[in-house]
């Protein structure tokens, strides 16, 4: 693949007293320009093109998509390995959720900008926020009579909000509802594509929930400021933790040896669940495999592979689900998937989005 930029020198002021460097190589991803090595003072970050996403020299992976150039927020990158897995694990969170629309479109009138969908929502500008549709706007959701667009305020500044109006084109986005806690460092903005304009910061922010992320840097949320007024934003990911509650009596509960039993495949075909917190994958021999033998027969004496060992936790359950399965491997990559355990029938059923399969407890 062509090499279209190498070791562009950037130089980012990371505060008033100091200045940081960060070395980035560009190359062409799918025919788009995007970074594929980060180097910061303490991370080294290299596009893994079979995992897709990124990994540090020392094989941990970042869960992030090829970062277009030159999109690259190094302020709001992860410092730190404990930072990745954070973020990792808000991403693994958010597979519920879409991505947001960017579609040109026009209207008529001049209508109040709201940070929510809600007459009553905090509102920009001094409570005085508002845009011309006859100017222009970008369509990002359309949600209950109401449509969240983009639009610029000024030469260096956007605004992100709602407008009261359902006639600017369809534009349905998923979203999820996690709580979420904030770092002391964290704000929300409406714009956080050039000014990143302070519209609260985390010590006036309540009853915060994640519903879904712009791109590997921000996340969209919901919350509440001190007087109970309903606010929408973007939230640095980075400055964002998801505190789950393993439910350790449930683990005891799952222990023991799952086989596939239909509908999608979101995990391996045969796994076992120990209470200690490892999961580990395994075959049968070919055959065994492709008519799925642990349907119909016992598994006594029949040979085993041990294919990979992960960990796993029940938590407390995101989206309407009482219980999550949270699954990390060795390498830092999380996954999390919608557990329902029907105890009668031994059936353990795992979701995600649309998708979804069941597994049944064997006997070996």
């Amino acid at each position: 693949m062509k090499r279209l930029a190498a070791a562009v020198l950037l130089m980012i002021l990371l505060s008033t007293a100091a200045m940081a460097e960060i070395t980035v190589e560009v190359d062409g991803v799918n025919g788009v320009e995007c970074y594929t090595a980060i180097r910061t003072d303490n991370l080294s970050l290299h596009f893994d093109w079979i995992k897709w996403c990124y990994r540090t020299d020392a094989g941990l992976i970042w869960q992030a998509d090829p970062i277009a150039f030159p999109k690259l927020e190094p302020l709001l990158m992860p410092q730190n390995e404990e930072e990745i897995l954070a973020m990792n694990s808000l991403y693994a969170a958010l597979e519920d959720a879409s991505g947001f629309w960017n579609v040109e479109t026009t209207g008529e009138g001049r209508l109040p900008v709201h940070t929510a969908p809600d007459r009553n929502a905090l509102r920009g500008a001094d409570g005085k926020a508002a845009v011309e549709l006859s100017g222009g706007v970008r369509l990002l959701m359309d949600w209950d009579g109401w449509s969240l667009v983009e639009y610029r305020i000024s030469r260096d500044a956007h605004r992100i909000g709602w407008v009261p109006t359902n006639r600017l084109g369809v534009a349905p986005v998923l979203l999820t509802d996690i709580a979420v806690t904030l770092k002391p460092d964290a704000f929300l903005t409406d714009d956080p594509i050039s000014s990143w304009r302070h519209v609260a910061e985390a010590d006036a922010l309540k009853e915060v929930h994640l519903m879904a992320k712009q791109d590997a840097f921000w996340g969209y949320v919901r919350a509440e400021m001190p007087d109970g007024q309903a606010v929408w934003g973007f939230v640095p990911m980075r400055s964002m933790v998801r505190e789950d509650t393993v439910d350790q009596a449930m683990m005891e509960k799952l222990a023991g040896d799952w086989g596939f039993a239909g509908g999608g495949e979101l995990m391996a075909e045969l796994f076992t669940l120990s209470a200690d917190g490892s999961i580990t994958y395994w075959r049968l021999p070919e055959e065994d495999m492709l008519r799925q033998a642990w349907m119909t027969e016992s598994l006594a004496g029949k040979e085993t592979t041990v294919m990979s060992q992960h960990t796993w936790q029940i938590v407390s359950g995101t989206a309407g689900y009482e219980y999550d399965l949270l699954l990390t491997g060795s390498t830092g990559r999380v996954g999390r998937l919608h557990a329902i355990y029907n105890e009668e029938e031994q059936i353990l059923s795992l979701t995600q989005g649309e998708a979804g399969g069941s597994w049944q407890r064997l006997e070996k």
